[in-house]
């Protein structure tokens, strides 16, 4: 090295950026919701594979919004109100991450070449996975 340029070792990055905490201030992560959000960092970072920095904040504000989203439905089961504008927020934010972190292209084990049909041909098949052919051919066999 010329002296200008340092190599960073994880002993010069902060403990945030090196792992070994999810915040910069000292959180107790024990308690249940604690838990479920250090559960969920895990699953989504084991899905996307070794995450850029980008992808891991968006898989913390994943994690985030699928906690409070769980909240919410678990006030809803108890008093039967829900915050509708709140929870669609919550949802769509959701989804935009899981799409932008590639969850969503996961592909069925059997193979199903239906599995990836459009709405559109969804409908013209009448709201059935299957062909109109193979439908009228098992009115047939009756």
């Amino acid at each position: 090295m010329d002296g200008t340029t340092k190599q960073l070792r994880k002993t010069n990055l902060s403990a945030v950026s090196n792992g070994a905490r999810l915040f910069a201030d000292r959180l107790d992560l024990r308690t249940p919701r604690g838990r479920r959000f250090k559960d969920l960092i895990a699953t989504y970072t084991k899905a996307i594979g070794k995450p850029t920095e980008a992808q891991a904040a968006l898989v913390r504000d994943l994690a985030l919004m699928q906690v409070l989203s769980e909240d919410i439905q678990l006030e809803f089961m108890d008093t039967g109100k829900i915050d509708h504008a709140q929870h669609s927020r919550v949802v769509n934010m959701m989804r935009r991450h899981m799409k932008t972190l590639g969850l969503f292209n996961v592909s069925k084990p059997d193979g199903d070449p239906d599995d990836d049909m459009g709405p559109l041909e969804y409908a013209r098949r009448g709201g059935s996975k299957r062909s109109r052919q193979k439908l009228d051919d098992d009115e047939e066999e009756d």
